[in-house]
């Protein structure tokens, strides 16, 4: 037998096995602190947005009023099926180096740097 046929065989009796759907993985947490999220889930399907736009239609969800620092940029690529939009927004923010702050009615999004 050749090692292209032996290749092949292993191949074959392999494929199955990394393909199986009864395959489990261990849930990982990257961070859980505890924060109880309050706002309205919403689901979003999204490649390559603007992550100023981003910020524009959780503004537009939260009826909350937005200031985007001028150094804030970047896309997002999403898909997410009833995510509190204030965890979406917690979420974006940390995966882009980014920080957020509340004042009233009004959110800030600026570089953590710059916070």
């Amino acid at each position: 037998m050749n090692r292209g046929m032996i290749w092949l065989l292993v191949f074959t009796l392999l494929l199955p096995c990394m393909l199986s759907a009864d395959a489990t993985y261990p849930a990982v947490t990257i961070r859980d602190n505890g924060t109880k999220w309050v706002g309205e889930p919403m689901s979003l399907d999204v490649k390559d947005l603007d992550i100023r736009d981003f910020f524009r239609f959780i503004a537009d969800i939260s009826k909350l009023n937005l200031i985007i620092d001028p150094s804030v940029k970047g896309t997002v690529t999403m898909k997410v099926h009833d995510v509190p939009w204030d965890q979406l927004l917690d979420i974006v923010c940390r995966m882009n180096g980014l920080g957020y702050e509340l004042s009233g009615n009004v959110v800030g999004v600026k570089e953590l740097r710059g916070m």
